[in-house]
């Protein structure tokens, strides 16, 4: 077993910290817009579109907290040892994620005025065992004290019972996950989203995101360490570098097959929304940033780098995960741009929609409560002493 160098503890507070703190707080301006104004008026959507981009952050963030668990789960539970490295951080970015993304689908159901808290219970405790979001909910509320102790047991360095928690985690985060698909697969008002792709496809892009993000990790780490763990380092950014470049042909391979399906049906309603994603409305999105951004180049970058470069690798995982996130976004706002009503009219037309301030402010701000609580965590915690 390699020999790990430790590094050096940073200050608790430094310079990175109260950057990510202000990016936190500039979600502030979309808490105080809906708390004054409420939902409709703050947010770009509307009869047509009623779900925008607190939904797709919520599943991306949800995504990045499986994706992560995955990696965790690779190190301390079916012991690949190139991945102990940054075992405890990836677990605790777990963590940390699944809140975020609940923060929020919190204020996409209008924030405080509706008392969303004892609306959820209300209904939560009426066991609607036929919904898929009960069943998504229940999960989630399991997962997340499971993560909380795969953290605790893997600082107090319990092999055992950290398996354990790693095992019946990863077994529900991967059950709650698939469930947010199905959530979308199961509207079959909206064929783009219908059918078994979605749950599948979903969990096919949070291991493409747990690779990628364990890639930076591993960049921003290795600098401050020592030989034995720099070498560590790069054999970890090999492994991850080839599961990404699989991954990302896995997807590649069912995106395709999902749109020649699409436009070679016999649902108008479900051709008209597969056309205005690659020649409509979504098209730069998904030609630009969700294929050559998303997935081309990062196929390019990992194949002439022959996945030796950990550089060209982390260029590759920022790409893939700048991929993902459009992707879910042309998925959620191309799945109801195109109104029922436009199959009984000789040419489509679109409703449109565009994430409003107080949204980007709430998505953004999300962005920087994730980084602070990561980068806090990673200090009080300790956690760069592997």
């Amino acid at each position: 077993m390699t020999k790990l160098t430790a590094i050096k503890r940073t200050p608790i507070i430094d310079g990175w910290l109260i950057l990510f703190f202000a990016i936190a707080a500039i979600s502030l301006y979309g808490m105080a817009q809906v708390f004054l104004y409420g939902q409709e008026a703050s947010y770009g959507l509307s009869r047509e579109v009623p779900w925008g981009l607190l939904i797709i952050g919520y599943s991306f963030f949800i995504d990045i907290s499986l994706g992560m668990a995955l990696i965790g789960i690779f190190a301390h539970v079916f012991k690949f040892e190139t991945f102990n490295i940054m075992a405890k951080k990836v677990v605790w970015l777990s963590m940390i994620a699944l809140p975020v993304g609940m923060f929020l689908i919190f204020w996409d159901l209008a924030g405080p005025y509706h008392l969303q808290v004892l609306r959820f219970v209300e209904n939560y405790f009426n066991f609607k065992l036929t919904s898929p979001i009960w069943w998504m909910a229940t999960f989630y509320t399991l997962e997340f004290p499971l993560l909380i102790l795969e953290v605790y047991f893997l600082l107090k360095k319990e092999t055992k019972y950290t398996f354990y928690a790693g095992i019946i985690g990863f077994i529900l985060g991967i059950t709650a996950f698939s469930t947010l698909g199905f959530v979308f697969a199961a509207n079959g008002s909206i064929p783009f989203w219908h059918g078994a792709y979605i749950p599948i496809f979903f969990i096919s892009s949070s291991l493409a995101l747990g690779a990628a993000i364990t890639l930076i990790l591993i960049y921003i780490y290795r600098y401050k360490a020592g030989e034995g763990l720099k070498e560590h380092c790069l054999k970890s950014s090999n492994v991850l570098s080839k599961m990404l470049f699989f991954v990302l042909l896995i997807m590649i391979f069912a995106k395709t097959w999902k749109f020649i399906i699409t436009l070679y049906t016999g649902n108008l309603l479900l051709v008209q929304t597969g056309e205005a994603i690659i020649k409509g409305p979504l098209s730069f999105n998904f030609w630009i940033f969700e294929v050559g951004i998303g997935l081309l180049f990062p196929i390019f970058i990992l194949l002439i780098s022959r996945f030796k470069s950990i550089r060209l690798s982390v260029l590759a995982g920022i790409l893939a995960i700048i991929g993902v996130f459009f992707s879910r976004y042309d998925l959620v706002v191309g799945g109801q741009i195109v109104p029922k009503l436009s199959a009984y009219f000789p040419k489509s037309w679109y409703a449109s929609y565009t994430p409003s301030p107080a949204e980007l402010s709430l998505f953004i701000g999300a962005i920087g409560i994730c980084l602070f609580l990561f980068l806090l965590g990673e200090r009080l915690l300790n956690l760069r002493k592997e």
